[in-house]
């Protein structure tokens, strides 16, 4: 049983419209999918500012192909060859 207080990471009340899936890894660090709410586009993020927070996003370069949303990244890698990390989106 977890215990301990209860923190919100992200939401949908600023920067974010939509959230996908989230991630987290043996040091409590989080990853999530998400739609901007300026509609312009999606990416992956670890935390609630759309800028400092982000891993990638709509309009990146990525292995010489523009990255266009996060279901987009898992053909892109295997393009590439890649076998580092799928999105959970």
């Amino acid at each position: 049983m977890l215990s301990g207080d209860v923190q919100t990471i992200f939401d949908t009340s600023g920067s974010f419209s939509a959230l996908g899936n989230a991630a987290i890894n043996n040091n409590s660090n989080i990853a999530f999918t998400a739609t901007l709410s300026n509609m312009r586009g999606t990416g992956i993020f670890t935390g609630a500012d759309p800028l400092a927070d982000k891993v990638i996003a709509t309009g990146a370069w990525v292995f010489a192909a523009l990255f266009v949303g996060s279901r987009h990244w898992q053909q892109m890698r295997r393009r590439a060859g890649g076998k580092s990390i799928t999105s959970p989106a």
